[in-house]
């Protein structure tokens, strides 16, 4: 009994000194501070295979010039690819469409109801795909948009390690930092 007595004793102990040291220390141990660093990581969400490099190490920048370009060749070679497809979903929805509207004359009498309904559910579904298509060629043209980096603020390019013809990721960031001179 006086074991335990003891032992939670301590912990409270041992609790009541660590919160009372938190906020008397000098160092702060809980990792909720929060430090401003001049760096920038000069990234396109596209990802790709840098075509053009246009800065050096420690050359200084202006708000909007120009750091690299990342080749567009594959979103544009899936870009007539995805334009197809939605021309062709496209055509097999108004060849739907038309069925639909001939069904819908014929309903109750020839073509039953159950039919019909059935033909609804593919043109909606017919529907969404040319929905997903259009996003997709959406979504392609604003890879290729952001192709070319450019420097957001003023400021200086740090060390960089990329070269023409290096490849990033869509989740891995390019290796071009460059250091702001706001603060």
């Amino acid at each position: 009994g006086n074991l335990i007595a003891m032992g939670c004793g301590a912990v409270f102990v041992l609790f009541m000194l660590l919160t009372f040291t938190r906020y008397f220390a000098f160092l702060d141990l809980t990792a909720s501070t929060t430090v401003k660093a001049p760096h920038i990581v000069l990234n396109t969400p596209a990802g790709g295979e840098i075509e053009t490099l246009y800065v050096t190490h420690n050359q200084k920048l202006k708000a909007g010039d120009p750091v690299y370009r990342i080749k567009t060749d594959r979103y544009e070679i899936q870009m007539a690819a995805k334009k197809a497809e939605k021309a062709r979903l496209q055509t097999q929805l108004g060849k739907l469409e038309a069925d639909l509207r001939r069904l819908g004359k014929l309903r109750g009498e020839i073509v039953p109801q159950a039919e019909y309904d059935a033909k609804v559910m593919e043109v909606e579904t017919q529907r969404e795909l040319v929905v997903k298509a259009e996003q997709d060629v959406g979504d392609l043209q604003w890879k290729i948009d952001r192709a070319l980096v450019v420097a957001p603020v003023d400021g200086q390019v740090a060390v960089q390690y990329s070269s023409e013809g290096q490849y990033f990721g869509e989740m891995r960031p390019s290796s071009i930092q460059m250091f702001t001179t706001k603060k």
